[in-house]
C-alpha cells in the first residue's frame, strides 16, 4: 500500500520538545474519527498565513517613481521602502497601476481617471499590505469593486464618482467588514445599497453627499452602525424624518448635512442625542433657522460649526455655552449681523471665521479684537470699511486676511500695519492705491498679495 502525505490542520499537528512530527496517513480506511471533508478544507484554509510580498525589485521600484512623476504626484517613504503614493492630480491609466503594482510595500494609493478600468483593480489586489485606497472618478465597475474583496487589510476607501459603481457594489463592500472610512460621494447608489452596507460593523465614516438616490428610508439602515462617527450627506430626497432614524448614532463627532435637502428645524432636534459632536455642518438647508440650532447648548465638546447659506441672522451663537471650545466657524451667506457678532467675543480658542456675504458693518468688528488665536478672517463682499479695520488690526495673530470686493481706501490699509503675523491678503476688486500696497508689504516683510481688478476702476 503506498503511503499519502497530506498537508494537516492544526489540530492534527503533533510536537515533541519543540520539534514537529510529521503525521503520515497509510490507510484509506482511517482507524479513528476524521471530521467531515468540508470541515478539514475549512480548517486547513484558515490555518494558512497570506503569502508574504516579495521585496520590491529595483528595477520595477524605479519604473514605478517614474510614473508617479508622471502624474505629479508625491511618495511617502518608511526607511527606504515607498509606501505611500498620491498622484491624482492627473488622470491615471491601467498601464499606470499595472507599473505601480510593483511598489509590493505599498500601504496608501491614491489615484484617478476614466483611464483606470477593472483590469487595474486586478493588479491592485496583488498588493497585500494596502491600507488605504482611493480610486476617485475612475472607470470601474461592480465587477472590478468585487475584486477589492481580495485586500484583506483595506480600512480606508474611496469610491467616489465613479458613474458604474452601483448598489450592487454594495453587497461586495459588505464582506469587507474590516472597513473603517468609505467614501461613496457622487455615485449612483441608493437605499438599496444601504440595506448591505449596514453590515460593515467597523465603520467610522461614511460618505454619501450627491447620492440623489438615497432617502429618508435608506438612512433607516444606518442606525445599526452604532460604530459610526462621521456621516456626511448631502442627499435632495432626505427630509426631517430621514434625519430622526439617525437618533441611535449617539457616538457621532462628525455630521454634515448639507442641502439642497428638504431639511427644516424639525429635522434637527435629532442633533440632540449627538452630545459627542466635534464637528458640524449644516449648509444651504432654507428651512433652518436659529431656533433649530438650539441643541448646540449641549454640544461642550464641537469644534466646528459650519452654517454657510442658511437663513440664519446668528442669534443661534448664543447658545454655544462660553464659547465652548469652538476653533473654526463658517457664516457666510447667512443673514449674521453685528449683534449676533457679540457672542463671538467669549470664544478664545477661535481660530478661523469666515464673515463672507453677511450684513456685518464696522460696528461689528470690536468683537473680534480681542479674539487671541484668531489667524483667518474671511470679510469679503461685506460693508466693513475703514473704520472696520481699525478694530481688525487690534487681532496681533492674524496671518490670512480675506477683503476682496470690500471699499477701503489707502488710509484704512494702511491700519493694518500693525498685523505683523499677517501672511497673506487678498483685496482682490479693492481700489486702493499701488503705493499704499508697497507701504503696507514694506512694513510687513514676506507678506504676499492678491490683486486684480477690472480694466476701467471698480467699483
Amino acid at each position: 500500500m503506498v503511503a499519502a502525505e497530506f498537508p494537516l490542520p492544526r489540530w492534527l499537528r503533533v510536537g515533541c520538545l519543540g520539534v514537529s512530527a510529521c503525521l503520515v496517513l497509510v490507510s484509506a480506511r482511517p482507524t479513528c474519527a476524521q471530521p467531515p471533508r468540508s470541515q478539514l478544507a475549512q480548517s486547513q484554509a484558515a490555518d494558512v498565513s497570506p503569502a508574504q510580498p516579495a521585496t520590491p525589485e529595483p528595477a520595477a521600484v524605479k519604473a514605478a517613481l517614474q510614473r508617479v512623476d508622471g502624474l505629479a504626484g508625491t511618495v511617502r517613504y518608511q526607511g527606504k521602502r515607498v509606501v505611500g503614493v498620491q498622484a491624482d492630480k492627473y488622470p491615471a491609466s491601467d498601464e499606470d497601476v499595472e507599473v505601480l503594482a510593483g511598489l509590493t510595500d505599498l500601504e496608501e494609493l491614491t489615484l484617478g481617471g476614466q483611464g483606470i478600468t477593472d483590469t487595474a483593480v486586478g493588479w491592485l489586489a496583488r498588493l497585500p499590505k494596502l491600507r488605504h485606497l482611493g480610486l476617485e472618478d475612475t472607470s470601474i465597475t461592480d465587477d472590478g469593486v468585487a475584486k477589492l474583496k481580495q485586500l484583506r487589510g483595506l480600512e480606508r476607501l474611496n469610491l467616489s464618482r465613479n458613474a458604474a459603481v452601483t448598489d450592487a457594489a454594495a453587497a461586495h463592500l459588505a464582506a469587507m467588514r474590516q472597513l473603517q472610512y468609505l467614501e461613496l460621494r457622487g455615485n449612483p447608489m441608493g437605499d438599496a445599497a444601504l440595506a448591505h452596507l449596514k453590515q460593515l460593523d467597523r465603520l467610522r465614516l461614511l460618505d454619501l453627499r450627491d447620492c440623489p438616490r438615497i432617502s429618508d428610508a435608506g438612512l433607516a439602515h444606518l442606525s445599526q452602525l452604532v460604530s459610526l462617527r462621521a456621516l456626511r450627506l448631502r442627499n435632495p430626497a432626505i427630509t426631517d424624518r430621514g434625519l430622526a432614524k439617525l437618533a441611535a448614532l449617539r457616538q457621532l463627532a462628525e455630521l454634515s448635512v448639507e442641502g439642497p435637502a428638504a431639511v427644516t428645524d424639525e429635522g434637527l432636534k435629532v442633533l440632540a442625542n449627538f452630545r459627542e459632536l466635534t464637528s458640524l455642518r449644516v449648509s444651504n438647508c432654507a428651512g433652518v433657522t436659529d431656533r433649530g440650532l438650539a441643541p448646540l447648548a449641549e454640544m461642550p465638546k464641537l469644534r466646528l460649526l459650519f452654517l454657510r447659506g442658511t437663513p440664519i441672522n446668528g442669534a443661534c451663537l448664543g447658545y454655544v455655552k462660553d464659547g465652548a471650545e469652538l476653533r473654526r466657524i463658517d457664516l457666510s451667506e447667512t443673514k449674521t449681523d453685528a449683534a449676533a457678532l457679540k457672542h463671538l467675543s467669549g470664544m478664545k480658542h477661535l481660530e478661523w471665521l469666515s464673515l463672507r456675504k453677511t450684513r456685518v458693518t464696522d460696528a461689528g468688528m470690536r468683537y473680534l479684537a480681542g479674539l487671541p488665536r484668531l489667524t483667518y478672517l474671511q470679510l469679503s463682499e461685506t460693508a466693513v470699511g475703514d473704520a472696520g479695520l481699525a478694530e481688525i488690526a487690534r487681532i496681533e495673530s492674524l496671518e490670512e486676511l480675506d477683503l476682496e470686493l470690500l471699499r477701503i481706501s489707502d488710509q484704512g490699509l494702511a491700519r493694518l500695519k500693525q498685523l505683523k503675523n499677517l501672511k497673506r491678503l487678498n483685496i482682490a476688486m479693492v481700489l486702493v492705491s499701488d503705493e499704499a500696497v508697497a507701504n503696507l508689504q514694506a512694513a510687513i516683510p514676506g507678506l504676499e498679495v492678491l490683486r486684480w481688478r477690472i480694466p476701467g476702476g471698480f467699483p
